[in-house]
């Protein structure tokens, strides 16, 4: 039987931090089960191995302290175990560099490992929303709805916007198929509703297929590692990203942020027109990935469907008052970026009428 690395890539926000968690509180009862879980590349305890995807990214963040791509080549000859697992989901991007991807699979092929890339993928309404909300949580400062208009808009998303371009799985795999196979790709459904041991179980089943491994702890899961932020939280986050951006004081103006039990639901920031022109622009995509990887992957979930009809007949006052004041919020954001815009104009042509003409 020929060895196997597993190469789990994400997507982000599909339960990748629970997963690298239990992958790391349970190396030895899985080394012991023949599945190797490399100790470097792992910028820290209980961390995936993004220092191997920053490494082959040219990532400002790689650090030779951790562990090189070469350094864990070398583990995986000395321990040559049936099977190894490697996680990050900072892989994903390497999509942009093909090189790297060859060369992956040509070292671990060259010490006699075929490499299986595991993929997660959620449906993209909720990816949108939950992928701007953590960009948000590392200092995005533009608006939901300024940040991603080519999705909303249903419109050709540009293939140079790597960001954007994750949302649209076709393509987003073809990259990696092209690197090692068709063969060698696993896409699997993520569900955010489930319990996070349901997705821990799923992924053994991929790298364990056949067996179930007992002794498993799934006490460090037990809760979100990394859980979604309220609306409230989102919203004084991107308040706080937005004054620093102009050189303003990074505190948030809490008047800005009305309060009230509906300012803690879910970031919800798409309506019902939004999720119709998400289906429209992602549905024949998701369904190729049906017939090619046979996994379905819908646009939207049901639940996410039945809330926005709700709020669009009324039922679901809350959510609307949470749309509404962030639609507030960007128009008087943008009617302030015009008369600064205007205000610097005619500072300009003011300055221009003092200089004498050229001769």
């Amino acid at each position: 039987m020929k060895r196997v690395c597993f190469l789990h890539i994400g997507t982000h926000k599909t339960g990748s931090t629970a997963l690298q968690t239990f992958l790391s509180s349970n190396e030895q009862c899985l080394e012991r089960n023949g599945i190797f879980i490399p100790g470097g590349g792992r910028p820290w305890r209980g961390s995936g191995q993004h220092n191997l995807a920053w490494e082959l990214s040219g990532d400002p963040r790689f650090d030779p302290a951790f562990g090189s791509w070469r350094d864990v080549l070398g583990e995986i000859r000395s321990h040559d175990p049936p099977a190894v697992c490697i996680s990050s989901e900072d892989f994903l991007p390497l999509r942009l560099k093909p090189d790297s991807l060859c060369r992956i699979r040509q070292e671990l092929n060259s010490i006699g490992y075929e490499v299986r890339i595991v993929v997660y993928l959620r449906p993209q309404a909720d990816y949108l929303e939950s992928v701007y909300a953590e960009m948000v949580r590392h200092g995005e400062h533009r608006g939901f709805r300024e940040s991603f208009p080519g999705i909303l808009l249903s419109r050709v998303i540009p293939p140079r916007d790597a960001r954007r371009g994750a949302f649209d799985y076709g393509p987003l795999l073809e990259r990696f198929v092209k690197a090692f196979g068709q063969g060698c790709m696993v896409v699997r459904p993520y569900c955010a509703n489930r319990e996070s041991e349901y997705i821990l179980n799923d992924f053994m089943s991929v790298i364990s297929p056949g067996r179930r491994i007992g002794g498993l702890d799934f006490s460090a899961c037990r809760e979100r590692l990394n859980p979604s932020p309220s609306f409230a939280e989102v919203v004084e986050l991107w308040l706080a990203n937005r004054r620093k951006s102009r050189g303003e004081d990074s505190e948030p103006n809490t008047s800005s942020i009305p309060d009230g039990d509906f300012m803690h639901g879910r970031f919800d920031p798409l309506d019902l027109r939004d999720l119709i022109r998400i289906h429209r622009r992602f549905y024949y995509s998701n369904r190729a990935l049906r017939k090619t990887y046979q996994v379905r992957i819908p646009t939207m979930t049901w639940p996410r469907l039945r809330e926005e009809l709700k709020c669009a007949m009324g039922l679901n006052p809350d959510s609307a008052r949470r749309k509404d004041m962030l639609l507030q919020l960007d128009a008087r954001d943008e009617r302030r970026e015009r008369r600064v815009s205007h205000a610097v104009r005619r500072r300009v042509g003011r300055i221009d009428e003092r200089q004498p003409p050229s001769s």
